[in-house]
């Protein structure tokens, strides 16, 4: 459970449940090759979490202008510098994953995968206002959802490594997709 002030003013304590599985396969009297990998273990997990708006972001904050002159009076002013939405929730990112992580021949080579998929819902964007209605401004609103997908993979090896010397190295690639999927009804790009 999660919760804070900065959620706005309609929102009790949002939950964000988690799950992980792993399980040794090389660790099972059925593994046939326990002799070249030691340890094979298979991943999966399945997750939320939020994120919050920042602490001001639902306030309404006016700032002084710079004082001015008109008729030999100074004349201060206040603007609008963040309209402030009282309505905002938290993102929620509910993301799945599973891979493999293997040792062989002596944990002298190493590899792991990864492969992922997280959507993001209720994303907080800022949403630009028509300049005739609060001048420049914008406003955070929660309209997007967002999908980010990838791989990732690396291999790890010790070719040498004795009493006085070690020398290793690893190689890592990723993959990474991001699509803004949808803005909201009546929301353009912007």
């Amino acid at each position: 459970l999660d919760g804070g002030n900065t959620f706005g003013t309609r929102l009790s304590l949002p939950s964000f449940p988690k799950l992980s599985l792993s399980y040794l396969v090389s660790g099972e009297s059925f593994f046939p090759f326990k002799e070249q990998i030691p340890v094979l273990r298979v991943r999966l997990a399945y997750g939320q979490a939020g994120r919050q708006p920042g602490p001001t972001d639902r306030l309404r904050l006016y700032g002084a202008t710079t004082p001015t002159f008109v008729d030999g009076h100074v004349v201060d002013a206040v603007e609008l510098e963040t309209l402030g939405n009282t309505k905002l929730e938290p993102e929620r990112s509910t993301e799945i994953e599973g891979g493999f992580d293997a040792d062989l021949f002596d944990d002298r080579l190493t590899l792991s995968f990864t492969g992922y998929r997280k959507t993001t819902r209720d994303a907080m964007l800022e949403v630009p206002l028509a300049p005739s209605v609060y001048g420049s401004a914008a406003v955070l609103k929660n309209i997007g959802v967002i999908r980010n997908s990838g791989l990732e993979a690396s291999i790890g090896a010790q070719p040498i490594r004795t009493d006085r010397l070690t020398w290793g190295f690893q190689l890592a690639v990723r993959q990474q997709r991001n699509e803004v999927v949808e803005l909201g009804t009546g929301v353009g790009p912007f």
